[in-house]
């Protein structure tokens, strides 16, 4: 079933579910999506550029490669999801969950992670710079060869997280 993004306007309109839908490579940029379920949905490549994402549960999906700069992602839940190689620039991720989260080589730089959770997190290679992470936590996670140049990191917890050639200046 190939949706469309007049499907997704209707769907959300009539509050109904976007749970194990594929939604790959769609151009949902700038949409009002809060408070959305995309459980198990595959959402590969999608361009989620300036959306806002706030309170979503993401709780499983794959969003490999996905876009998401400039998106309000406050609140949301990416428990166990795939955002392998995805771009989170600038985000406004305020108490987002990306616990126990593949992110391998994503780009976070410039967002804001305050009081985010990472715990157990995959974020090996990813590029973290001018972000803010104060009360975030980080334990467990794999923070091994991140770059964390000028983030905040203003009481962040990377108890027991793997910080091999992690970069901090």
């Amino acid at each position: 079933m190939n949706l469309t993004r007049a499907d997704i306007e209707i769907t959300i309109a009539s509050k109904g579910s976007l749970e194990l839908i594929n939604l790959s490579e769609m151009d949902l940029s700038g949409m009002e999506l809060s408070s959305i379920s995309f459980k198990n949905s595959d959402l590969r490549y999608v361009d989620f550029t300036g959306a806002d994402l706030s309170g979503c549960d993401f709780f499983s999906a794959n969003l490999g490669g996905a876009n998401l700069t400039n998106a309000n992602i406050s609140s949301a839940c990416f428990r166990q999801s795939d955002l392998r190689w995805s771009v989170l620039k600038s985000v406004n991720a305020l108490n987002a969950d990306f616990s126990e989260a593949g992110m391998l080589e994503s780009d976070l730089s410039g967002g804001n992670f305050k009081g985010t959770n990472f715990t157990g997190t995959d974020l090996r290679r990813c590029i973290l710079k001018n972000a803010i992470f104060s009360h975030a936590n980080f334990e467990k996670s794999n923070i091994a060869m991140a770059d964390f140049t000028d983030a905040d990191l203003i009481d962040v917890n990377f108890k027991s997280s793997n910080q091999y050639r992690t970069i901090f200046s």
